[in-house]
C-alpha cells in the first residue's frame, strides 16, 4: 500500500512539474520520498530516489536541479 503511494505522490509531482509548479512539484517529490522512506525497503527507496531525480533530469528547464538533487538524496 504505501509503494502505491508512494508512486501516486511522485506521479502528482510530475504533473505540477509539467504545469511548472515548481514549489508543488518539491513539495510531492519530497511526501513521496517520505512514505518510499517508511516502508525500510531499501531497493524499492532506490529507484523512487532515482524516479524523483529523473524529473528533474529529464527537463530542459529544471536539469541543473538534478545534480543538486542526486547528490542530496543518494
Amino acid at each position: 500500500m504505501k509503494r502505491k503511494e508512494a508512486r501516486a505522490w511522485l506521479q502528482l509531482g510530475k504533473i505540477y512539474h509539467i504545469l511548472r509548479e515548481t514549489e508543488l512539484l518539491e513539495l510531492y517529490v519530497k511526501v513521496a520520498q517520505d512514505v518510499g522512506l517508511s516502508t525500510g525497503d531499501t531497493q524499492f527507496i532506490l529507484e523512487l530516489l532515482e524516479a524523483a531525480g529523473d524529473i528533474f533530469f529529464n527537463s530542459t528547464v529544471e536539469r541543473d536541479k538534478a545534480v543538486c538533487f542526486y547528490r542530496e538524496m543518494i
